[in-house]
């Protein structure tokens, strides 16, 4: 399991070759979105999921109910 809270579901490796300008290490893209209006992003904070991999597991072991 992922000890991580910030999961890329794209690696920025990848993001970072459809950047639209770049800043040193920065990088940003453009989410379009059918409601709103197009944002100018980080690929910091794109595609990114809260424990896509799964939560750490919590050591403790459960009760078995018989």
């Amino acid at each position: 399991m992922s000890k991580k809270k910030r999961n890329h579901i794209i690696p920025k490796v990848l993001l970072n070759r459809f950047a639209s300008r770049k800043e040193g290490k920065k990088a940003w893209i453009w989410q379009v979105s059918k409601t709103d209006d197009p944002l100018e992003i980080s690929t910091r904070n794109a595609a990114v999921s809260s424990y896509f991999y799964g939560k750490p597991e919590t050591g403790k072991i459960g009760r078995a109910h018989v």
